[in-house]
Formats: C-alpha cells, sequence, structure tokens
C-alpha cells in the first residue's frame, strides 16, 4: 500500500509540474508581443485613433509624420493654425509648433511655401555667442596684416610664436590670449578684408558668451567652434570673413530647443540652414535637456554628434535624457531620427530589437501611447506616406536602391537628387552613397555590448561605432531592484506601472513597479497557479483516504459484517441456555476453559491498518 501511494503521489507531482509549465508557457506566449512585424504597431496606432473622438495637436503632428494623412489629424492640425497665419498653435504662435506643423504638412504632401517663409522671417543674430577672427601665418613666420571694414583699417603684427600686438580698430581687440582678435557685437555683421605680406590662412572662431574677453584658446575650460569656411591667399593676397549666425527668436529672444525643429523642417524642405548651425552647437551643451546632438547629428552628420548619440545611449540600445521635459520612449525617437540620418547605420538594430520587445500586447508603446508610438514608428520603422513630401507619389528612397545623404554630401561625390524618394531626418535621396572610413583603417575597434568607448568614437563604413580609445566594461547600477524594489522586465505585467529607473546591464529590461491594486490576466494565472499548488498539497496530504475512496468506487472492497469462524450468521441460530450440572464445580486452582480466539483474514488485517491509519490522521 505504501509503495503503491509513493507511487501515485509522484504521478499527481509530475502532472501538476506539467500543468505548471505549460501555463507558464501559455502565460509568456500571450505576453510575447517582440512584435516581428512592425504592421502591428501601425494597425495599433491607427486603432487607438480610431477610439478617440478628437486628437491633441501634439498627437495629430506625430500621427501624420508616421501615417500621412489619416482620419482627422490634418483636420485637427489645420484648426490649430494661428487665424489666417501660416503659424501654430493658435494660442500664439510659436516657433517649435510651426517646426513640427511645417515637417508633418510637408509630409502629408501639402504646400508648405507660407510655413517656410513665415520661420525664415523669424531669424535673427545669435547674440548668445562671442566671435573671434583668427589669422595664421604659414610656417610661423614674423607678418604685417591689415584688416579693412566700414572704409577703416586696422593693422596688426603677427609674431613667430603666433601672437598678435598693434590696433585693429574700434571692431576689433586682442583677446587675453593675444591669438585671437574679438569682433564687438556692435560689428557682428560686418565684413572684414584681411591681407599680409606673408601667405597667410584667416578663419572664424565662435565660443558661447562669458561676458569678458577671454577666449577658448586660453582657457582650458571653454569649448572653441571653427566655422566651416576657411580662407587662404599667398602674400599680399586677400581674404574676406564674415559672420554668419542666426538663430529663431521669439519675443525677441533666440529659441533654441524651437530652432531645433525649425532648422530640421527646413532642411527636410530643401532650404539651407548653415547659418543656424554655429548658435545650435555652441548653445548645445547649455540645452543638453532637448538632446540637441541628436538633431544636430541629422543637420551636420559631424563626428562629434555621433559620438555624442551614442555616449548617451543606455545600455546601448535606448535613451533617457537627464532633465528631458519628455520621456525615454520620445528622447529614443529623437536618438533613431539623428542615427537613421546616416544611411545604413548599425547602431540602429540594436534600439529596434529593444523596442519591438518592449511593445504592449496591441502593438504600441508607453501603454498605448499616440504621440509616442507615432514618433517611434516615423523615426524607427519608416513606411511610405504616398504624399511625396512637397507633392506626388513617394516610395522610400534606400527600398529604390538610392541612400540618404545631406544634399551638400551628395553633390560633392557627384550624385544627383532623386525626387519622390523619401527619407528619415533631413536627408536627400542621393543617386549614390557616401564612403565612410572603415575602423580596422582607422586603428579602431567596435566595442561589444557589454563595454563602451571611452575616446572618441566615429561612424564606420560597417555603419557601427568605431571606438579610437578603449573598450571598457560598462558599470550601471541597478536602481530599480536594489534600490526602488522593483522588477526588471522586458515588459510590464496586470497592474505595473514602467518607471524610469535603470535596470543596469540586464539587456532590453524596464523597470516595473506594483501598483496598489493588482488585477488582469496575470492575477487570474497566478491565482490559478496558486490554487493547483493547495490541490496537489491536499492530495498528497490525504492520500491515503483518497485511496481508501477510489477501492470502494472500484468495488476492490466492501464493508460487511465481521463473522467469527464456527458460528453461524445471526438468525440461523439460537444459543440454548446453558445451566451447571447439579453438584458440578470448577476444579481448584483451575481456570475455565476459553475458546481459542478465530483465525484473522489478511484482509481484515489490511482493513485494520487502514482504519487505523485513518484515526491517527484524524487525530
Amino acid at each position: 500500500m505504501r509503495g503503491i501511494g509513493m507511487r501515485k503521489g509522484l504521478m499527481l507531482l509530475a502532472f501538476a509540474f506539467g500543468l505548471i509549465v505549460f501555463s507558464g508557457i501559455v502565460f509568456a506566449a500571450e505576453n510575447d508581443t517582440s512584435g516581428e512585424n512592425i504592421d502591428k504597431a501601425y494597425q495599433c496606432l491607427k486603432g487607438e485613433i480610431d477610439k478617440r473622438t478628437s486628437l491633441s495637436f501634439q498627437e495629430a503632428v506625430f500621427s501624420t509624420l508616421a501615417l500621412g494623412s489619416y482620419k482627422e489629424n490634418l483636420k485637427v492640425i489645420d484648426n490649430e493654425k494661428y487665424g489666417s497665419q501660416s503659424c501654430w498653435p493658435k494660442s500664439g504662435c510659436k516657433i517649435k509648433e510651426t517646426g513640427q506643423a511645417l515637417l508633418a504638412l510637408d509630409r502629408a504632401g501639402r504646400n508648405t511655401d507660407p510655413i517656410e517663409k513665415w520661420l525664415l522671417g523669424k531669424n535673427g543674430t545669435a547674440d548668445d555667442l562671442s566671435w573671434f577672427l583668427e589669422i595664421d601665418i604659414r610656417n610661423q613666420q614674423v607678418a604685417t596684416c591689415s584688416i579693412k571694414y566700414k572704409g577703416l583699417t586696422g593693422n596688426v603684427q603677427i609674431g613667430a610664436d603666433s601672437k598678435i600686438s598693434g590696433s585693429a580698430g574700434s571692431c576689433l581687440s586682442i583677446s587675453d590670449s593675444d591669438y585671437l582678435l574679438k569682433i564687438r557685437e556692435s560689428c557682428l555683421g560686418e565684413e572684414f578684408a584681411i591681407s599680409c605680406n606673408q601667405d597667410f590662412v584667416t578663419t572664424l572662431i565662435y565660443q558661447k558668451t562669458r561676458g569678458d574677453n577671454k577666449d577658448c584658446l586660453g582657457e582650458n575650460n571653454i569649448t572653441c567652434f571653427v566655422s566651416g569656411e576657411t580662407h587662404a591667399a599667398s602674400s599680399l593676397g586677400t581674404t574676406v570673413e564674415k559672420i554668419k549666425a542666426s538663430c529663431f527668436k521669439s519675443g525677441g529672444r533666440c529659441d533654441y530647443e524651437g530652432s531645433l525643429w525649425a532648422a530640421i523642417a527646413l532642411a527636410k524642405t530643401g532650404n539651407n540652414i548653415d547659418i543656424f548651425a554655429p548658435y545650435l552647437l555652441a548653445l548645445a551643451e547649455d540645452s543638453g535637456r532637448y538632446f540637441p546632438e541628436a538633431f544636430l547629428l541629422s543637420l551636420i552628420g559631424d563626428d562629434d554628434s555621433f559620438d555624442s548619440v551614442i555616449q548617451q545611449r543606455k545600455q546601448g540600445q535606448f535613451w533617457e535624457i537627464q532633465g528631458s521635459p519628455y520621456n525615454r520612449f520620445y528622447d529614443t525617437a529623437l536618438g533613431l531620427l539623428g542615427l537613421n540620418s546616416r544611411s545604413g547605420s548599425t547602431e540602429v538594430e540594436a534600439t529596434q530589437s529593444y523596442l519591438l520587445g518592449i511593445q504592449t500586447r496591441e502593438g504600441c508603446w508607453n501603454n498605448n501611447n499616440i504621440r509616442d508610438t507615432a514618433f517611434l514608428l516615423y523615426t524607427g520603422w519608416q513606411k511610405s506616406s504616398g504624399g511625396g513630401g512637397s507633392g506626388g507619389s513617394s516610395a522610400l528612397c534606400e527600398e529604390a536602391g538610392f541612400s540618404c545623404e545631406r544634399l551638400s554630401e551628395c553633390q560633392a561625390i557627384g550624385g544627383s537628387t532623386k525626387e519622390n524618394f523619401e527619407c528619415t531626418g533631413v536627408g536627400i535621396c542621393c543617386s549614390l552613397e557616401v564612403p565612410k572610413t572603415s575602423c580596422e583603417a582607422e586603428g579602431g575597434a567596435v566595442c561589444s555590448g557589454n563595454t563602451e568607448c571611452d575616446g572618441r568614437t566615429f561612424e564606420a563604413s560597417s555603419g557601427q561605432a568605431c571606438c579610437l580609445g578603449a573598450c571598457i566594461p560598462t558599470v550601471v547600477e541597478n536602481i530599480c531592484e536594489d534600490s526602488i524594489g522593483g522588477t526588471c522586465r522586458f515588459s510590464c505585467e496586470g497592474k505595473e506601472s514602467a518607471t524610469s529607473d535603470s535596470c543596469g546591464l540586464d539587456a532590453g529590461s524596464i523597470c516595473c513597479v506594483k501598483e496598489k491594486s493588482s488585477g488582469g490576466s496575470g492575477m487570474v494565472w497566478i491565482i490559478i497557479l496558486i490554487i493547483l499548488i493547495i490541490i496537489i498539497a491536499l492530495a498528497i496530504l490525504y492520500r491515503h483516504k483518497i485511496q481508501l475512496w477510489w477501492h470502494s468506487r472500484k468495488g476492490d472492497f466492501k464493508s460487511r459484517p465481521v463473522v467469527k469462524p464456527g458460528i453461524p450468521p445471526a438468525g440461523t441460530y439460537r444459543p440454548m441456555q446453558m445451566r451447571p450440572m447439579f453438584g458440578a464445580r470448577p476444579m481448584q486452582g483451575q481456570q475455565p476453559a476459553r475458546r481459542p480466539a478465530p483465525a484473522r483474514s489478511e484482509r481484515e488485517s489490511e482493513l485494520d491498518d487502514t482504519l487505523k491509519k485513518l484515526r491517527d490522521m484524524s487525530k
């Protein structure tokens, strides 16, 4: 009996374990929303829009970027326009909102000339910058140079150590380092003609305004920015330098975030935005919360911006900018906007994989947030809108066998612009691909996923970030589980809510914290598993009673009266009343004879053992 009970108990345990594993597989399958096909995300976005009776301006703008013209999104944008002017929103014209509207309407194939004109009319001199004129004499020879402006001429001497002396007039003063000539604010719009008696080179240098005469060559904590143009001349020749730096102003002051969006939108619609680059570059450090490097990477494509975008990516998968007024999903969409502007970047794939692993059940992101889902689709998996940008039908550039490049770079390699082909970000569709340097040729290395570069990075020909320093192990604290008691998952369950706390090196995970109330399909499965475990435990505890009940059902055991051997059953024998015989007495010292106990059958012994165990269990 004990062997049989043990075998059946083990069978029950095996069955329960299999049921639990199967339930876990079903539960995992229900939560597996990796989204092999991004069409699910597009359908989710459309479904969320269909549920709504109205959209906000931001939801309408980003939905248009992802879907083109869909439902009432264009109507919402039109209704938010400020009166008869081509600016947004209707509560008062702003640079950022107007730039975003320009992007959306261009994506939908609308004529955007009036919007572009309004934005370009808001540009003004970037008064947050300090400008310097640099004159370098070739071969470090002593030279005398004249500088003409405003009909006046100033004369300076350049020493063998490249230091400047003399008087350059009212618009120029020698900086503290003695290597540069500072241009006074009242003369920022002037044109300077320089001529030297030795071969020379001139350029303009700028930095963020400090309110003093110190320059970036004399102070280590000031960043120098060199303008994109450098001019050279032979002895007694002439070069001309003129400051070209503007921003987009609102209320008489430069609007940094607005300038980022306006520059992106104007570049996308074919406008030259070079004059806005100095302002955006110099003030980027002070405006880090807006993730300016992502915009600059898309606008300028310099290696410094690429390096910064890669370095700010968390766990090599997503972005969450410190102090951001938005969230992880919005910031990640901006990161993709920058990386996708560089054709063939394989750095995008890690972020795409991460995002596909944290979709909601329906296929969206951030609790089916319309704005964030649309922005991620636009920058990560853009589909042809059919709007054609500036009108007409369109198709994706790279799907047609061409390459998305910046206009200047495309022209520099002899490429031509392909009309009616769309590119993510500000790139144009070029007939040729701009060649890139290989990582091996530069002596660099591609850092693995659990390491980071401690030096400068650039985008190699493979599309990966090539490290020109050392790849060091990434150390990231798991704040989620170590400090706030959360759980790192690929997607939050039931009534859990996602937070921005770090999950350390738990790749692809987000921090999930339980809410006060719990429920949902996840809790249903948990309750079912708990009930199953309780049932199994009770079955093991009362296995003997269950066996007794089971035998009775099968007919192996029937309850019947116990009959002693040699005595007929009741009703067939009536004992005679025995009387002692006259004169008979028991013999002295002898006990009355006892009848021997009848022999017990094996079945009765087994039954007694079972009943005794049942009595013991019931105590």
